[in-house]
């Protein structure tokens, strides 16, 4: 799939109806002058017709007029909606060379001229031709023909336009249905049309005006019987104006009454649902909530992801084995492209290797929880989990994941009437009814508030990594990656630095770029003087700030810590929590709990540092 066609959007936009916008004296001046061009020609119109109706109207040949321009126009969009939203699904996702000729190609007939267009469609559907002959001259002059014409020219109107609206779903909403393993067909009338369905609807609208108004293509190749706009062009050349207004008002007043109608169309979601639930593989499995029993012996699975996405090079290989394994480093390192990799979505450029048991895990659905779209807007919380139960082949109870949850009493609700909290459970609920043994989540707690996230952190630890054997978690905190994990993966600039027990990467990191990822934030240039320890003497001593711990001279000693000396306290911040210092003849600002109270801490004052030996790194 081409990633880069489809734009991020946030699942709880809207538009806040108390809010207008305010125009200055230039652009109002433009918008009144297109509506008037636009509503100035109607009223005309209706003032003429009120004048001039008493005109003779021919009323059998009029309505067999009407017939012939609704029925088949009506026809022709549900025949071009039906083959062209896969076209414009295709174009959209597919970044090969016959894509891009096969747009050039769908785009031609917007720049025909009509009668061109009619002769192209005669030399192909006439009398002469191999599908003519076949038909026995039926695809001219007859309402077969107006079909053909009017398809032809709505085609490119209602594939350019979903080709547009595919565009700009959000590019979770395709990586949730590829973890899925979704097939084409169901992913398309299930999800991606529902979520673009108002954008496509308004592509329809087109088409189908442009069918129903279609003249050129129709008078070549089906004279007779008559289409309103050729009935009307037929009446004005016979008898004038008088005797076409009253065709002219019906041709906009049925033109805007199917439009009305296409416009407000639902897409038929609970249908569409029914259908695919009563085909799809119901297997009793095991509680939802148990995962396989994860055995000491398994041997380590590798993951190499290897490529390039754009000017991006990624060179991913680390080892895996069954429990949390967290991908901590700066954004843009390439963490959601692993995820990514690993949940069934194809990315143009990249090679995706998976060996070891992790592999056999990975051959089937995928519980992934992205960033955003966790939940899937169109469909309610249960509908959300019973999609990706069916899909994966499962028949579950899935009241036993809200209940396990606290969500039960959303069931019913759709996601952007959820609270923050709310959402961010549903979606691992949705993550759960796949039954997968393999869970992804891609910062799980980036859009919860702080008072929320010890909460879905102690859920996790508790809750979801008993369900998955496997649990890949992306986070840019260090806290939140050292309490879920059991593995930590090191990531910076599409390569793993250093992978491992999270412990063992955390008491000694390979590298001060590992280190700084880790949150070591602060380093001081050691002397050699009275007070300095000698194994730190003359050496570059990297630390977290906050480690710090700040004493007088006369203060004891500290176990498990190593004196760097003595610092005079050149500014003072007093925090929330703690205390800033800045200190002299170093370039360290210090984030400290200081042992003594708060006065004796000011400006001038002479200090002792120690920091934690454990967390105390040297680095070349």
């Amino acid at each position: 799939m081409n990633r880069s066609k489809l734009l991020p959007k946030m699942p709880y936009s809207k538009v806040n109806p108390s809010k207008s916008v305010q125009f200055g004296v230039v652009p109002l001046t433009l918008v009144s002058t297109g509506l008037a061009f636009i509503i100035f020609p109607l009223l005309a119109l209706g003032s003429y017709f009120v004048k001039h109706h008493q005109q003779p109207i021919h009323g059998s040949s009029l309505l067999d007029a009407v017939a012939y321009s609704v029925g088949p126009s009506v026809g022709a969009i549900a025949f071009v909606t039906l083959v062209g939203l896969p076209m414009g699904f295709y174009l959209c996702t597919s970044g090969t060379r016959w894509s891009r000729v096969l747009a050039l190609v769908v785009r031609l007939p917007l720049g025909v001229p009509p009668l061109v267009a009619g002769v192209m469609l005669l030399v192909a559907f006439g009398p002469y031709s191999w599908i003519g002959h076949f038909i026995h001259g039926g695809a001219t002059n007859s309402g077969l023909a107006i079909f053909i014409a009017q398809s032809f020219t709505a085609l490119p109107f209602v594939v350019e336009g979903a080709r547009g609206a595919f565009g700009n779903l959000d590019v979770e909403a395709q990586v949730v249905a590829d973890s899925l393993l979704m097939s084409a067909t169901r992913r398309l009338v299930q999800i991606y049309i529902p979520l673009a369905w108002s954008a496509i609807r308004s592509s329809i609208v087109l088409g189908f005006l442009r069918a129903f108004g279609e003249f050129g293509s129709v008078l070549l190749v089906a004279y007779s019987p008559a289409s309103l706009p050729i009935y009307t062009y037929i009446s004005f050349e016979g008898t004038g104006l008088a005797s076409t207004v009253a065709p002219i008002v019906i041709t906009v007043a049925v033109a805007s009454a199917f439009s009305a109608g296409i416009a407000n169309l639902p897409w038929p979601t609970k249908l569409l649902g029914r259908m695919y639930r009563h085909r799809s593989v119901k297997i009793i499995s095991n509680t939802m909530t148990s995962a396989a029993k994860k055995t000491e012996d398994i041997a380590e699975s590798t993951i190499k992801i290897h490529g390039k996405v754009g000017r991006f090079e990624m060179a991913m290989d680390f080892g895996v084995l069954p429990g949390c394994t967290v991908l901590l480093g700066p954004s843009g390192a390439g963490k959601t492209l692993t995820l990514h990799s690993l949940a069934h979505h194809f990315t143009p450029g990249l090679n995706v290797t998976i060996t070891g048991e992790l592999a056999d895990r990975c051959g089937s659905a995928i519980g992934y929880v992205p960033q955003k779209l966790g939940l899937w807007p169109h469909l309610n919380v249960i509908d959300n989990l019973q999609l990706s139960a069916q899909v994966s082949g499962y028949f579950e109870d899935l009241g036993l994941i809200l209940d396990e949850l606290g969500i039960r009493f959303i069931a019913d609700r759709y996601p952007e009437t959820l609270s923050g909290g709310q959402y961010q459970r549903a979606s691992l609920a949705r993550a759960m009814a796949t039954n997968s043994r393999v869970g992804i989540l891609d910062e799980p707690f980036s859009a919860l508030d702080a008072h929320l996230r010890n909460g879905h952190r102690r859920l996790i630890r508790d809750e979801i990594k008993q369900v998955f054997d496997y649990l890949f978690v992306v986070t840019h905190d260090v806290d939140e990656a050292l309490f879920l994990a059991d593995y930590l993966v090191i990531v910076s600039n599409g390569r793993v630095l250093q992978f491992g027990a999270a412990r063992a990467v955390l008491d000694a990191p390979n590298s001060l770029e590992v280190a700084r990822i880790l949150g070591i934030d602060t380093q001081i240039k050691m002397g050699s003087g009275e007070g300095v320890a000698l194994d730190v003497a003359n050496q570059l001593i990297s630390f977290v700030s906050s480690d710090v711990k700040v004493t007088l001279e006369n203060e004891r000693t500290l176990d498990g810590f190593t004196r760097l000396g003595q610092f005079r306290i050149s500014a003072v911040r007093k925090l929330a929590w703690n205390i800033e210092l800045d200190l002299e003849n170093s370039l360290a600002r210090l984030t400290t709990e200081v042992i003594v109270d708060y006065p004796w801490v000011k400006v001038g004052q002479l200090v002792v540092v120690h920091v934690p030996t454990r967390r105390c790194f040297i680095f070349e």
